[in-house]
């Protein structure tokens, strides 16, 4: 007895696929999302650096802000403002989403003096 008249026919021979047709590998599945994972990290890395200069050329734009507003206040009521809601900059956010300090810090009267003193003495 022969081995197709014990067990049948195997049917008919299904022809062979190329290599192409056959499909990926593991190995090229894992090295093409071990690029993909090298580039994305890249390009985030990149991101983070544009969005933090951003955030910091736009404090830098706040603070002149601040600054012109603060000198056009003086200069209109020959006093500097006692908070920033004085020039309409109350409650903002900087850029990392922190509320600015409302309070204005105006030199101790004791280094005004000493800066004086200095000043006469030359």
């Amino acid at each position: 007895m022969t081995v197709a008249e014990k067990f049948g026919s195997p049917g008919p021979r299904r022809p062979r696929r190329s290599a192409l047709a056959r499909g990926y590998t593991l190995l090229e599945i894992l090295m093409a999302m071990t690029i993909m994972g090298v580039l994305a990290t890249a390009g985030f890395a990149s991101y983070e650096r544009s969005l933090y200069k951003a955030r910091v050329a736009q404090a830098v734009t706040d603070m002149l802000d601040i600054a012109t507003r603060i000198k056009e206040f003086e200069l209109n009521n020959r006093r500097l403002p006692d908070n920033l809601g004085e020039i309409g900059r109350a409650g903002k956010l900087d850029p990392w989403g922190t509320p600015t300090n409302t309070s204005i810090s105006r030199p101790r009267k004791a280094m005004a003096r000493r800066a004086s003193a200095r000043t006469c003495r030359r």
